[in-house]
C-alpha cells in the first residue's frame, strides 16, 4: 500500500463518436475527472488480525466533474413535472459537479497491480440544457419516474457507487 497512511489518485474518461447504430444521439462528446483522497485506517495486520501486508481498508473523497453534449433526434424532455416537449432535434448539455463519501478495501498484488473495491453515497449538482430545439410541441403528460436527463435545468441528486477498481503503480516513494 503505502508507507504512510495516506493516498492520492486522480481517474479520468473521455469518450466522441459521429453516430452509434441504433442510438438516436449523434456528435457526442464525454468527459470526466474524479479525484480522489484516501485515508487508510489500517493496513495489512495493524490490528492484530492476520491480514495480507499488502491489504488496506479506507475511506475516501471523490470529486466528481463530467461533462455531455450531443445533438439527438426525435426525442423529447420535461420542461417541469408536468409538461413534456417533443422535438425532432435539440442540442442536450450536461454538466455534472459533485462529491462522494467513500469506504473500501485495496489489494496489491505483486508490487504493482492494486485491486479495490469501494462503495460509497454523496451529492451533485447537475445542470441539464436543451437547445436548438427544432419543431418544438408540448403537452401535459403525467411523468413518473424518469430519468434525470429527461429534466431541463438545474438539480442536486443522490450519488450512490459500488464498484472495483483495477490498476497500475506507476511509482513509489
Amino acid at each position: 500500500m503505502t508507507k504512510n497512511r495516506w493516498s492520492y489518485g486522480i481517474s479520468g474518461g473521455a469518450a466522441a463518436f459521429r453516430q452509434m447504430r441504433n442510438d438516436k444521439r449523434t456528435n457526442y462528446i464525454f468527459y470526466e475527472v474524479r479525484p480522489e483522497i484516501k485515508f487508510y485506517w489500517f493496513q495489512g495486520n495493524d490490528i492484530g488480525w492476520k491480514l495480507p501486508q499488502d491489504m488496506g481498508c479506507y475511506f475516501a473523497m471523490e470529486g466528481i466533474y463530467a461533462n455531455s453534449r450531443y445533438t439527438i433526434e426525435n426525442s423529447s424532455f420535461y420542461a417541469d413535472f408536468e409538461q413534456i416537449t417533443s422535438f425532432e432535434k435539440a442540442d442536450f448539455r450536461k454538466s455534472k459537479f459533485g462529491g462522494v463519501a467513500k469506504s473500501g478495501v485495496k489489494f496489491l498484488i505483486g508490487r504493482k497491480l492494486s485491486v479495490d473495491f469501494y462503495s460509497g453515497i454523496g451529492f451533485a449538482r447537475t445542470d441539464v440544457a436543451y437547445s436548438d430545439v427544432v419543431n418544438p410541441q408540448n403537452k401535459s403528460e403525467d411523468t413518473g419516474f424518469k430519468a434525470e436527463d429527461f429534466y431541463d435545468g438545474k438539480k442536486t441528486i443522490p450519488q450512490f457507487v459500488l464498484g472495483l477498481k483495477v490498476g497500475i503503480r506507476l511509482w513509489e516513494e
